[in-house]
């Protein structure tokens, strides 16, 4: 989303309008997908040749359009990784949202329905020094029990429930980008061929 706040040419307090537009759109950006891979395909996927795409773009799509298929599309990916924790016999109940997107409700609802268990927002959203501050106590046995620190220390603030009619709207649109996905694969060298 910073990416696109950027290429947008939008100040920092930018990211609230485009939330706002995302808002505006439906879900599923009146039928665009976004696959965003602009970095290539990380976590379960771990594909460097995959690039980024908007399937379905017209004339008629907006910025907040745009922006809700880029919030959708990142959805679709935690969704790829709760499956591959569910392929292990570990799947989550409950997902903890932290960093920039944590921020925004819009995209936190989004990955609560697209993921289809809820979403929690901790105090401090930004938590990656909170973190190390936690391994560290408890590699020093100032800590037993990590969970129930790092709870008291940065408690859970909101709790987000999926809404079952957008879980099912997700799981045929999720289907979609899957099957773009696998479709795509074998085409995504190519981009890089002399």
């Amino acid at each position: 989303m910073r990416w696109f706040r950027d290429l947008l040419d939008l100040p920092p307090g930018g990211m609230a309008t485009l939330e706002h537009e995302a808002a505006a759109s439906p879900r599923g950006a009146r039928n665009l997908l976004a696959a965003p891979f602009f970095m290539g395909a990380r976590s379960v996927r771990w594909n460097a040749d995959a690039r980024g795409l908007f399937l379905g773009l017209s004339l008629g799509h907006t910025r907040g359009d745009i922006a809700r298929a880029i919030m959708e599309g990142v959805g679709y990916e935690a969704r790829a990784c709760l499956e591959g924790l569910r392929a292990l016999a570990l799947g989550p109940g409950e997902v903890v949202a932290v960093g920039g997107g944590a921020r925004s409700d819009l995209w936190i609802q989004i990955k609560a329905d697209i993921l289809g268990v809820p979403i929690l927002r901790p105090r401090y959203t930004e938590a990656a020094s909170l973190g190390a501050a936690l391994l560290a106590a408890r590699a020093v046995d100032l800590i037993d029990d990590l969970d129930a620190t790092a709870r008291e220390w940065n408690p859970i603030q909101q709790t987000v429930a999926p809404d079952p009619e957008a879980v099912e709207f997700y799981a045929g649109r999720r289907a979609l980008y899957e099957d773009v996905y696998q479709a795509l694969t074998p085409l995504f060298p190519r981009l890089h061929a002399p």
